[in-house]
């Protein structure tokens, strides 16, 4: 969220992205401190499956949110 800082995991040195800020739907929203985007994989969402908005990507994160999902279609 964009009101928190990322955590990273002593592990992950493979993450060289910088950390994609989401603006909350409403102040009792958040995302677990692990959350992660993979850009490798095709998420498809159901028609019939129960989804919650916790919030969009921040105008300043659009931009590297695009270019990551960008790099991953090469």
């Amino acid at each position: 969220m964009s009101d928190t800082r990322p955590y990273r995991l002593p592990a992950e040195t493979d993450m060289n992205k910088k950390p994609i800020a989401v603006d909350k739907v409403s102040n009792d929203q958040k995302l677990d401190a692990m959350s992660r985007i993979n850009f490798a994989r095709v998420h498809t969402v159901n028609w019939n499956v129960k989804v919650m908005n916790v919030g969009k990507v921040t105008r300043e994160s659009m931009p590297s949110l695009i270019s990551y999902w960008r790099d991953q279609l090469e």
